[in-house]
């Protein structure tokens, strides 16, 4: 399946994300007017504070839900998605999730892969982590159609420091949000960075 980069053309052949605040509230109004919380009525007593407290909740939640409930994904699970045999040894260099007003979740991961033989790989992927479809929440490699950006790139021995920034350049990776979203989480495992590449990583995330 072709799918269009969502650094550049996030809209198309992705469903939008879900609003989990509203999904988890449950809340709405009865026929007769009375406020329902989980489809169960309040008293009148009960009516203004689960209003008020709802409004708020809506609020926080629909912000912040994503950055509760997207931790970085397993190393495994990303190789796995990617279709990487198990016998090789995945390490995850830093993980991104970000998300637009509508709104539209998107995940990026850098990943180093150890091959057989010695051989190396990395790996920009992205995945929509709210999308309706399966297909949608699995982790794919970087494109761009028509561009000869690349996600992935082979190594025959483990990849230098000027290697591995090159790849990122050219792979067009980003430290920081894209144009129109906020940065819900951005970590550079420096540690992995480090026991894997052999050197320590100076990136670092970026608000605007």
């Amino acid at each position: 399946m072709n799918h269009h980069s969502p650094h550049l053309d996030p809209v198309d052949n992705c469903a939008p994300g879900t609003n989990a605040g509203q999904q988890w509230l449950g809340a709405g109004f009865g026929g007769d007017g009375e406020f329902l919380l989980g489809g169960v009525p309040r008293t009148k007593t009960m009516k203004t504070f689960v209003i008020i407290a709802s409004a708020l909740l809506t609020l926080i939640v629909t912000a912040d839900s994503a950055e509760a409930d997207t931790d970085a994904p397993s190393a495994q699970s990303i190789m796995h998605d990617l279709g990487y045999k198990s016998n090789s040894v995945p390490h995850l260099l830093a993980f991104s999730s970000m998300v637009d007003k509508r709104p539209l979740y998107i995940d990026y991961c850098l990943i180093a892969i150890e091959l057989p033989k010695k051989h190396w790989c990395l790996v920009h992927a992205y995945r929509h982590p709210k999308d309706s479809t399966d297909v949608g929440r699995l982790w794919d490699v970087m494109r761009v159609l028509d561009t000869p950006i690349r996600g992935s790139k082979n190594y025959d021995h483990k990849p230098s420091k000027s290697e591995v920034e090159q790849f990122i350049r050219e792979s067009i990776w980003r430290f920081q949000p894209l144009d129109g979203y906020m940065l819900i989480t951005g970590q550079v495992y420096s540690a992995t960075w480090e026991g894997a590449l052999g050197y320590k990583p100076n990136y670092k995330f970026t608000k605007p």
